[in-house]
This record gives structure tokens, C-alpha cells and sequence, in this order.
């Protein structure tokens, strides 16, 4: 082949490079658009609008559970099932209702099969930004401080649970919360996380209690943007210290008769500096865990296992609980968590 043809023939396969690249590209793009469009309708359905939470004066409230889905998601994982069908299960007389900021909820197997298996679970909408305007932290909301703060999303959600059981009263639980034993017989009362700090994954008062009014005061008129955690473990140690000077571990309330403390090994009995516990395959101590009297619930710490892939079939303290307090959840989870 001549010089000439050759350098024909490398501007012929250069032309269609230019011309073929781009187009493929472009189709690549397209088709890329529709998939992305298409595959969250695929995940998401079927979706269903929730019902709204009641107001309290045409509801009774003081019998239930709450959990809060507060960042506006449509769907809830595995896990936090568990945690609600772990309530449900040692429940079962009491409404389990978990509350979602977002309008509509994706149903998927797991939801599906949690509610064939248990009538008293119920998925409502709160509507975070009224429960906010009807409460006394309605200012504080409106000038969007929590916004512009260094973790807005959890300083969004976390007063949500103090306004909730302000106005309506019942027990509020974390979603990485694993129920082991039945919590009505409790009332006011939170418990500690450690010899230092009271934590409020766990706790239930009545409608109204003065203790609740106070937290939300603090809320209100200290609030620090930079600080992680700031209406979470901090609010409430404070609260318990200075109002009923409180002085963990020694869980003796010296000027509070209306709200009780309980010791760390009652709700948090591992901590979550300890975590390993949980994934350990000792048959001893998961027996000791799961039998003693006075373990009422385990709390996950989420934040710190979510990355973790639980086996449901083993043998370790998660496994195991997860067999047998969220069997459906399970079941329909193909046995991976």
C-alpha cells in the first residue's frame, strides 16, 4: 500500500471516529437517563400514602410505641424493621407506630410481610414541620438555626422526640433499639449509657410531664450548632442533673419523685464501645444476655455496625436475636442482614 492510501485510510478511520465516538456517547448518555429515571419506579414500587398522625384529641395515645423516621426517607431497612417488629412481637396488645416525614412509604417485601404478621404495627406521616409550629419551639424552628448548623439533619429530627411524647405521651425507641422484654409496666423514666451520660434512644413519659418541658426549654434557649449530639445525650444528662441532681452512675434521683433513672445495664447493657460482643460466637454469654431479668433492650449503635453483614443463620449475639425477636423480617430478608 502506497503512502498516500495509508494516510487515506487513517483520515477515513479518524472521520469515523469522530462521528461514531460521539454518537455512542450520546446514545450511552440517553440510555443512561432512562435507566436512572426508570430504576428507583422499579425499587419504589408499590408506594403507598400514608394516613396522617391523629390529633391527640380524638386519639388515644398513652398506649404506644414510637419510632421516627425523621430524614424524610420513603423506605426503612432491614435492621430498623427488626427493631420494630422486635417491639411489635413483645407487644403485642400495644399500637407500634412509626412515624415517617415522608408522605408515602415504600412497601417492600419485608413491610409487607410485617404487616401481614402483625395487626398492631402501624406506619403513619408525621408532619415534623406542625408538630414544630404547635410547640413551644415554634421560633426556634423559624429561624432555621439547626439549618445553618454543622448537622442539620439530626438537629432537625432529634427535638422531634421530645416534642412527640410531649403532646401525646407513650414510649419512644430509637430504631436501632432491639426490644427483649415487655417496657409498659415503665413509666417517665430514661436510663444511663454509662457512668457518665444519660441517653434517650429509650424513654417514656406521660402527656405533658414537666421533665419533657424542661428539655425542650434547653432546647429552645442554649442551643449549640457546632456540638454533635446536642439535644441527644447532653440535653437529657443535663436535664437530670440539674433537675434532679442526678449524679452517675448512682441512678438515686434525690429531688425528682415524677421520673425514675435506671442503670446502663437495663437498656444498654453493651456498649458501644464494646461492639465486637455482638458479633462474637459465644453461646455463654449470649445466654446470660438474653436470660437476665433485668436486660430490658440492646441498643445496635447503627451508626457504628451498619456496615456489617449479619448472617442470620449464625451463631453470634446478633444472629441469634435476630432469629428469634424479628423472625419475619428475617424470613424475608433471604437471611442476610
Amino acid at each position: 500500500m502506497t503512502s498516500r492510501n495509508q494516510n487515506l485510510t487513517k483520515q477515513k478511520i479518524f472521520i469515523s471516529c469522530c462521528f461514531v465516538v460521539p454518537t455512542f456517547v450520546l446514545l450511552l448518555r440517553i440510555f443512561y437517563k432512562d435507566y436512572k429515571i426508570k430504576i428507583p419506579q422499579v425499587q419504589n414500587n408499590p408506594n403507598e400514602e400514608l394516613l396522617s398522625l391523629p390529633h391527640e384529641e380524638v386519639f388515644d395515645r398513652e398506649k404506644s410505641i414510637f419510632f421516627i423516621e425523621g430524614f424524610g426517607k420513603n423506605y426503612i431497612p432491614a435492621r430498623m424493621l427488626c427493631s420494630i417488629e422486635s417491639a411489635a412481637l413483645v407487644h403485642n396488645n400495644t399500637f407500634i407506630d412509626v412515624l415517617m416525614t415522608s408522605r408515602t412509604l415504600q412497601k417492600s417485601v419485608q413491610i409487607r410481610s410485617l404487616l401481614k404478621a402483625y395487626s398492631n404495627v402501624r406506619f403513619l406521616y408525621l408532619n415534623a414541620t406542625t408538630l414544630y409550629m404547635e410547640s413551644p419551639m415554634s421560633e426556634w424552628f423559624l429561624k432555621e438555626t439547626w439549618k445553618n448548623s454543622k448537622y442539620p439533619e439530626m438537629n432537625f429530627v432529634d427535638p422531634l422526640r421530645y416534642l412527640l411524647l410531649f403532646k401525646y405521651g407513650g414510649i419512644y425507641l430509637d430504631m436501632d433499639i432491639i426490644v427483649l422484654k415487655n417496657l409498659k409496666m415503665l413509666e417517665n423514666f430514661a436510663g444511663l449509657e454509662s457512668d457518665s451520660w444519660v441517653n434517650c434512644a429509650v424513654m417514656g413519659f406521660r402527656k405533658g410531664h414537666p421533665f419533657l418541658n424542661d428539655c425542650i426549654k434547653e432546647m429552645t434557649q442554649h442551643f449549640d450548632s457546632e456540638l454533635w449530639g446536642v439535644n441527644g445525650p447532653k440535653l437529657i444528662t443535663k436535664i437530670f442533673r440539674r433537675r434532679c441532681h442526678a449524679q452517675p452512675p448512682d441512678t438515686t434521683l434525690k429531688n425528682c419523685s415524677d421520673v425514675r433513672l435506671f442503670k446502663r445495664e437495663v437498656f444498654y447493657p453493651i456498649s458501644w464501645t464494646k461492639l465486637d460482643k455482638f458479633f462474637e460466637e459465644d453461646q455463654e454469654f449470649t445466654n446470660t444476655l438474653l436470660n437476665d431479668p433485668n436486660i430490658l433492650t440492646l441498643h445496635f449503635w447503627n451508626h457504628n455496625t451498619q456496615s456489617r453483614i449479619i448472617p442470620v443463620d449464625g451463631q453470634n449475639l446478633y444472629s441469634v436475636i435476630v432469629r428469634h425477636l424479628c423472625p419475619i423480617t428475617a424470613a424475608s430478608s433471604n437471611y442476610i442482614f
